[in-house]
């Protein structure tokens, strides 16, 4: 029998894993861009960054990161935060 935490983590991943956006009309969703193989270059984003050290979103260099999981940020419709 799985444990709570364990059954809590496969749920987290699974929420966090499902498409989680609607196609509405005059808005294009974008193909992820992989570097060559396939990889991904990806960071999670916590919102306590924010209040524990000042540390906000646009403050990332991206220029290396391919994806950014995040949570709990106000993403406007055209893509800043």
């Amino acid at each position: 029998m799985l444990s709570f935490l364990h059954r809590l983590a496969v749920v987290a991943i699974l929420l966090a894993t499902r498409p989680c956006h609607a196609s509405r009309p005059g808005h294009s969703l974008r193909s992820p861009e992989y570097a060559p193989g396939g990889h991904v270059n990806a960071v999670y984003f916590v919102n306590w960054c924010i209040h524990d050290r000042g540390f906000y979103p646009q403050h990332m260099d991206v220029s290396h990161i391919s994806h950014v999981l995040y949570a709990f940020l106000g993403v406007k419709p055209d893509g800043t935060v």
